[in-house]
Parts: C-alpha cells; structure tokens; sequence
C-alpha cells in the first residue's frame, strides 16, 4: 500500500468503508458542524438504548465515530470537551495520521456519551493542507493525499456502526480528503442562492473524488436554519435544488429549524440538542432568574425539544435511506 508521502495511491478495501457519512458543503455557515455533531450524538444515544433492550447481539459492536476534520475543532466544543487534557488533542491525531501515516486513536466515549468516540479537529487539521497540498500538483500525489484518510480509517470502520464526518469551509485538500472516504454525502443548505451555489461546488469536487473512490454518492440535501413555518419557502428551495442535480429524489423532507438559542446553549454547555431538551424541566423559574438566585443554574432554551425533534427525524431519515441504498446496490451487485 502507498504511503500518503509517497505520491503512491493506497490501496483500499472499500468494504470496509461502507458505514462512512460526510457531511458537507463548500459554503460555511451552513451547519455542517451542528448536523455531523447531532446525528452522530443522536446515533450513539440509540446504540445505547439497544444495547441495554432484550435479545440484542450484544457480541456485536454498537458505537459511532465522529471525525471532526475542521480546523476550528468546534465538535469538541459542543461536545463539552474542548481542551481537555488527554482527550481534545487539537486535531494532532488526525494530522499525523494524514501526513505521517500513524494509526487513528479515537477519543473514547468523549463527554461521557458510552457508545460515541471522537477524532478531534482543531490547529493541527488547519494545518495538514500546507504539509501535503503542494502533492495535489501531480496526478500520483493527489491520488495519494485523496486516499490518505481512507487509507487509515478502513481499517478503523468496521469497529463502528457509522462514522460521520464533518468538513470544513472552502478548504479543497481538506474536503477532497474527506470525499475520498465517503461511501456517502449529506449536504445541509441554507434558504438561499449562495448555498445553492455552495452545493454546485460540492458536486464538482465529489466528480473529482470520484476517479478515486469509485463508491461515493450523493445521499440528500436538506435545509438548515429555516423558520419553523416557511415551508413555502423550503419547498421553493427545494425544487431549486431538484432542478439543480436533475434528481427530486434528492432532496429530503426532513429540515432543521433556526434557533439561536439552542446554538448559543450547545456552545455554552457542551450538549448537543438532545441532551439541552432533557433540561428543560430543570430550568430555574422566571422568579428564581429575577430575583437572581439561578446564577449557578443551567438555564436552556425551550426551543431545544423542537431542534432534537428535527435532529431525530433527519436521523430517521438519512439512516433508513442510507440502508436503501445499500440494499439496491447489494442486490445490483455494485456494493463492494
């Protein structure tokens, strides 16, 4: 197998990689980061709750990998362990696998979650794009660096029930690294052009990884940050988009609303919207919060429930297509 600095493609057992979910965009802003954190969340919560329910294979593995391929190394902020000694390492794992060829060494079970590990980003991820971008100048470089993830992460995978993970903004080494381990892509969008156009780029990257990983598919698109009520909207965006990539089928039904909010408290608080919404009814009273006696409280926003809700049907939604997926090309045989 070529090593990442070897300007050798790897070689790569695709099978292995079958439970891979990116989540990207061109464009920021777009809650790329929120989505990978929530569903990944989301996902390990559900492996718990089946771990613990009667006649499950308990031999089997049930865990969720988070890779957080973000130089910023907001994951770890929302999942309560930004800076943590001996658990946020700044993203040097994922570096040094990238660009040195080392093993991935997840963090395990961050923020207390059983089943949820944890590939951090942060200062070290900003800086793999200097160490080996100048590789993607030549056709056995970039196919080197294209791989480079998906050549350490395969034999990672078959430990977990999904890996997801989050990509960063404008940033083409980075997103192409991650589309090289992508079995498939989820794209979250705003209600508005430059997403659209956000989406487009994406696209044109995703045909680019594709002379690489021949198994990468566009899963769906969903909206982002949309008022509960502007469905008129959504659906405008929506047919937008079909018109886009010539495919209905595409885009999901599924959306998550905008609050502020449950943004601001997921920061604060190191939760994700889940786990906010289960506060709710510890919130201090109105009184209490006037009087100033829930000073040291843990105060959350009510529009959390609806957010987890959303999460909850987005999950729903992608997993179980997902599925379909691999079941038609199974049957086709074209999964490998």
């Amino acid at each position: 197998m070529g090593h990442p600095l070897s300007g050798v493609a790897p070689t790569i057992n695709w099978s292995a990689l079958g439970n891979v979910i990116v989540v990207a965009n061109w464009k920021g802003g777009v809650g790329k980061t929120a989505t990978a954190v929530n569903l990944a969340a989301r996902q390990a919560s559900k492996a718990a709750v089946d771990d613990d329910a009667v006649g499950t294979d308990r031999g089997r593995p049930k865990r969720v990998l988070l890779v957080d391929l973000n130089g910023q190394g907001t994951a770890s902020l929302l999942l309560g362990i930004k800076g943590k000694a001996g658990v946020d390492d700044d993203g040097l794992g994922l570096f040094q696998a990238i660009v040195t060829h080392t093993d991935l060494k997840p963090a395990r079970s961050v923020g207390g979650r059983a089943d949820l590990d944890l590939l951090p980003g942060g200062t070290y991820v900003s800086m793999i794009t200097d160490a080996i971008g100048s590789r993607m100048k030549s056709a056995g470089g970039a196919a080197s660096v294209i791989l480079s993830l998906a050549e350490r992460l395969q034999h990672l995978a078959p430990n977990y029930d999904v890996v997801i993970i989050d990509t960063p903004p404008e940033n083409e080494t980075l997103l192409l690294i991650a589309l090289g381990v992508a079995r498939f892509v989820l794209v979250p969008i705003k209600t508005d052009d430059s997403t659209r156009l956000g989406l487009l780029q994406l696209a044109s990257y995703i045909r680019v990884a594709m002379e690489h990983n021949p198994f990468i598919m566009l899963l769906g698109v969903f909206v982002f940050g949309s008022g509960h009520s502007s469905k008129a909207i959504r659906a405008e965006i929506g047919r937008d988009v079909a018109r886009d990539l010539g495919d209905a089928t595409l885009v999901l039904k599924s959306f998550i609303r905008f609050s502020e909010g449950v943004a601001a408290d997921s920061s604060r608080y190191g939760r994700v919207a889940e786990e906010l919404s289960r506060e709710i009814e510890n919130n201090p009273s109105w009184v209490k919060r006037r009087r100033g006696e829930a000073k040291d409280s843990i105060v959350v926003s009510g529009a959390s429930k609806g957010v987890a809700e959303d999460y909850d049907g987005l999950g729903d939604e992608v997993f179980a297509l997902a599925e379909k997926k691999r079941a038609e090309l199974v049957e086709k045989g074209l999964w490998p």
